[in-house]
């Protein structure tokens, strides 16, 4: 008796390992099949959680002065000017030199309002009006936030420089820059 309960037992355990292949293999058969009527574009990078590796391009240099027209720093910056550019940003950057930044060149002089998804290098955020005067700031903007970083004054241009870059240079509103494009 003890023989056929042990039969019994080991023909249930084949069907139960068939049964537990069957399952997966039928599922990795079905993940496998395309979604009806979606097939993923070849021109869209679907994954975006890669990052990127952008490199800087240098377009120009920015000059600060104080009010007392001394000179304080200078650095290098890319420009993004086009709406793509300006989209794209400083996203899916891990660093940044010390002395770079990107510069945002808008149409009409109006506020502005950035925000870090995607961003992961905390920010200084320095907002400049047409005649070229630094009218507000955001200090330590943390990398990947959603939260909105509006200025209290109208704009033209946006300067992202990395963290601390203000408080080293005590860079703040009412100074000036002087863009030098190549």
């Amino acid at each position: 008796m003890a023989s056929q309960q042990k039969k019994k037992g080991s023909a249930w355990t084949k069907y139960i390992i068939i049964a537990v292949l069957v399952v997966g293999v039928g599922g990795f058969i079905i993940n496998s099949l395309p979604e009806s009527g979606h097939t993923p574009s070849k021109n869209i990078d679907v994954n975006t959680s890669k990052p990127k590796n952008v490199r800087f391009k240098k377009e120009g240099t920015i000059d600060f002065y104080r009010m007392s027209g001394e000179k304080v720093t200078s650095i290098d910056v890319e420009i993004a000017e086009t709406q793509q550019e300006r989209s794209q940003g400083l996203m899916h950057r891990h660093s940044m030199e010390g002395e770079h930044g990107m510069l945002f060149v808008y149409e009409n002089e109006r506020p502005q309002s950035f925000w870090m998804k995607n961003t992961y290098i905390p920010l200084d955020i320095i907002f400049i009006n047409k005649d070229f005067r630094i009218v507000d700031q955001y200090l330590g903007a943390k990398p990947k936030s959603t939260k909105s970083i509006e200025s209290r004054r109208a704009a033209t241009y946006v300067l992202e420089v990395n963290a601390g870059f203000c408080r080293a240079y005590n860079i703040g509103p009412g100074m000036t820059v002087e863009l030098n494009r190549f």
